[in-house]
């Protein structure tokens, strides 16, 4: 519960500093970035619950795209 409330909260952050970077009246150049960011974090926090979580059921290989979300970091920075 405590990590789906913090995938929440870093959701709700992003979209706050979406609306921030998109606002008519007084417009922040880094909103956009911020979201980005956040965007990334948030991903590579449920592919790293992703890879905590038991095994996948068979015919599910569970790689997906493991490892991703630390490169979109990596890249964001």
């Amino acid at each position: 519960l405590e990590r789906a409330s913090v995938l929440e909260q870093v959701s709700l952050l992003g979209d706050l500093a979406r609306a921030r970077g998109e606002s008519p009246t007084d417009p922040c150049p880094a909103g956009a970035l911020l979201a980005r960011r956040l965007e990334a974090i948030g991903h590579a926090l449920r592919e790293s619950e992703a890879a905590t979580a038991p095994p996948a059921a068979e015919g599910d290989s569970g790689e997906g795209d493991a490892g991703k979300g630390a490169d979109v970091i990596e890249r964001l920075s």
